[in-house]
């Protein structure tokens, strides 16, 4: 049905609308009409008494205030109406958190968040610090718990407003409890071939002055002992599952600090960052069990261990390395196993097997980025018992020792200079690698990683931001300038943070900048940044929602582009060639360049330098160039450019009295002389004929020679006066 003819039409009508609780939004609607026109606002369908202007002002807004508005307009032919929604935003808030639980092996253990928030908010469980797949709701509930079930959990809550993490509780199944020593010589014992004892590591310290080991070849400084007799030869395995913190397991024998040697070593095998690690166990040894946190990190540990007699598993004696190969290159992965008799071997990328390779080495020519990722390698026995290696590390990148870390404490002891045990596969490979890229200016570098697991989600992002499977790099400029640093070739989500390298146990009071989805995707992240020359920088690059795969960093150095010529007052000859350049320095980077002519864009104008074969009088203004780069943009006010006309002889004839008559044309006011030779080749005998001034308005200047040519023809020539 059409409107009356007279009726009010809309000029404006109300948008859909966003605010935060407690902010105010006004609601903006305007008709057109001959006649007068009243307005009535409705809210949700009930008119708001007193609400008759064409704006509607809503302050100290509330959630309650969330819903559809109506405004009709009317006179006395008819109506319209027009409506918008407006939503209300309250961040998240935690009125309940989580309790911690000590219960017995079998029962049911439930863990619940109260939260609100406008969205409703979205909730991620995590296990010390790791991501629970699937645990999205507000209730955790964990079945028929075992003590293997234990650990540290937390929850972070989230809505478009942004993020909280709740408080960190245990779980703790009941299980035997033993002393574990801080002190080796006062190590406890444990028994039996199976078994589940839980304890902690509280107040523990490293023992350097006597040579105590770095276990699983990475930093600890928390660790605590037990000592365990295998009952009969077989295979052992021994995990930290159910431990509250980051774990390293060390498993020894001979019995003295000083002499010890590795039968086994593990960081993150049990999941959720605890520790597993099997080994061939031989009736009647003594093993050393040394249990340590990441980074000095304490919690409670549960420990718990398994054998199976009279079989074997091939020992890998030199495990498959990490390394980074530039575009191009080719990667060799090998690994040595001390085992009798045949052998079988199958390579992985991440957890697909690579067909074909099925041998001690692995060779991968001409890598690109796609091949960045996880490499490892099963072998099989005659007794068909297969073992694992650890994965090692495909990096593409120009810097062979630059490399990611999946957690900030191996990050800071390989730039320290620690080589660890390189066969755990994030470590420098050689001695002395340190892992820092080296950003020059002018020259971009790029790096390309795989994100894993076994990094901590650290909180919560610096963009308040759900994240997980972060990696770590550090990156160092040459020169001071501005970085650009983006994760654009990512295969998934990223949220990428900037610190100084000043305390990085402590990041968040050296936060530079943060960024989630500045990309032209809206997917990656972007980030600009002043930063100082030879001064150390930390690079965090995480999974929106704990997502994980190929990551790409991207790294440029420059400055911002320089005006060196200032601006002036040029002349050019019409008709004549003429050059004008920005007058900027490019910062040393790729630089755009808009070219604008009395204020308004020249389409096509694009470059440093303008070149006109024949300038013409219209081409006369003011010009300016507008210069940038990633690193800043500059305007340059380049010149005031004046087109004048050039000195000339035109109109030449005989008059009725024999004598030879010209124009002489120029720029208006301009002074000139016109001069008369016999002959253009005798240039030392020009005669002065006149001296004049073109008139203002531009007129010709008529001239007579006085004179009769002597032989038929003379020569003349105008300039200005010398």
């Amino acid at each position: 049905m059409f409107p009356q003819i007279g009726s009010p039409g809309w000029l404006i009508q109300p948008q859909d609308t966003i605010t935060s609780q407690s902010g105010s939004v006004t609601l903006s609607a305007l008709a057109s009409s001959d006649s007068p026109v009243t307005y009535q606002w409705r809210f949700n369908g009930i008119d708001i008494p007193g609400e008759t202007q064409s704006s509607l002002v809503q302050t100290n807004t509330q959630l309650g205030g969330e819903g559809v508005y109506e405004v009709t307009a009317l006179n006395a032919l008819g109506g319209v109406t027009a409506r918008a929604t407006l939503h209300v935003f309250v961040p998240v808030q935690i009125f309940s958190q989580p309790s911690a639980v000590f219960t017995t092996s079998g029962s049911n253990v439930t863990l619940s968040v109260g939260a609100i928030g406008n969205p409703p908010p979205l909730f991620q469980w995590r296990l010390n610090g790791v991501l629970i797949p699937g645990a999205v709701q507000s209730t955790l509930i964990l079945g028929n718990a075992t003590a293997r079930s234990g650990g540290t959990y937390s929850v972070a809550v989230a809505n478009s407003t942004g993020a909280l993490l709740s408080e960190s509780v245990s779980v703790t199944v009941l299980t035997n409890s033993v002393f574990f020593s801080d002190m080796f010589a006062n190590r406890a014992s444990i028994f039996g071939a199976a078994g589940t004892v839980r304890g902690d590591n509280f107040g523990a310290t490293r023992e350097d002055g006597a040579n105590e080991p770095r276990h699983a070849g990475k930093p600890g400084g928390s660790s605590v002992w037990l000592k365990w007799t295998a009952p009969g030869n077989g295979i052992a395995t021994f995990t930290t599952r159910g431990s509250g913190f980051d774990t390293l397991l060390g498993i020894y024998i001979n019995g003295t600090l000083a002499t010890l040697t590795e039968a086994a070593s593990d960081e993150d095998r049990g999941g959720f960052l605890t520790s597993r690690a099997t080994f061939n166990a031989q009736a009647g040894r003594e093993y050393q069990l040394a249990i340590d946190g990441v980074g000095g990190s304490v919690g409670n540990i549960v420990l718990s261990w398994e054998t199976e007699g009279n079989t074997s598993l091939p020992v890998i004696s030199a495990p498959p390395l990490s390394q980074t190969i530039a575009p191009g290159g080719t990667a060799v992965f090998s690994v040595s196993v001390a085992a009798p008799g045949a052998l079988q071997y199958q390579w992985f990328f991440g957890c697909q097997a690579l067909r074909g390779q099925t041998n001690a080495v692995l060779t991968l020519t001409n890598v690109q980025s796609r091949n960045a990722g996880l490499y490892r390698v099963t072998i099989a026995s005659q007794s068909s018992r297969v073992v694992d290696s650890l994965p090692a590390a495909l990096e593409i990148g120009t810097f062979n020792s630059g490399r990611s870390f999946p957690k900030l404490e191996d990050l800071i002891t390989a730039l320290s200079g620690a080589t660890g045990g390189g066969g755990a596969g994030f470590l420098p490979a050689s001695p002395g690698a340190v892992p820092l890229f080296l950003v020059s200016l002018g020259t971009p570098i790029s790096h390309t990683f795989s994100t894993s697991t076994n990094s901590p989600s650290l909180l919560i992002s610096e963009c308040d931001v759900v994240t997980g499977g972060a990696a770590f790099l550090s990156f160092s400029p040459n020169q001071s300038g501005v970085v650009l640093i983006d994760t654009i070739g990512s295969a998934f989500d990223t949220v990428l943070s900037v610190f100084n390298y000043v305390d990085p146990l402590h990041l968040a009071s050296n936060l530079l900048a943060c960024d989630n989805d500045s990309a032209p995707d809206r997917v990656r992240s972007v980030l600009r940044l002043p930063t100082i020359g030879g001064r150390q920088y930390l690079v965090r690059v995480s999974g929106v929602g704990g997502a994980l795969g190929r990551a790409q960093v991207n790294w440029s150095l420059g400055n911002p582009p320089g005006i060196i010529q200032s601006n002036s007052v040029l002349t050019a000859i019409e008709g004549g060639p003429f050059t004008l350049d920005a007058g900027v320095a490019t910062g040393g980077l790729p630089t755009f360049y808009q070219w604008f002519r009395n204020g308004e864009r020249i389409s096509g104008w694009t470059n440093a330098v303008l070149e006109w074969a024949g300038i013409t009088s219209p081409m006369a203004g003011t010009y300016s160039v507008v210069v940038s780069n990633f690193a800043g943009v500059v305007t340059n006010l380049r010149a005031f450019v004046e087109v004048r006309l050039p000195l000339r002889l035109t109109q030449a004839h005989w008059n009725p009295a024999g004598r030879f008559t010209f124009a002489a044309t120029g720029n208006p006011d301009e002074l000139f002389v016109v001069e008369a030779s016999a002959s253009p080749a005798n240039t030392g005998v020009w005669t002065l004929l006149v001296t004049s001034r073109i008139p203002d308005g531009g007129e010709p200047v008529y001239i007579t020679d006085p004179e009769p040519p002597a032989y038929g023809a003379r020569f003349y020539r105008i300039r200005p006066p010398p």
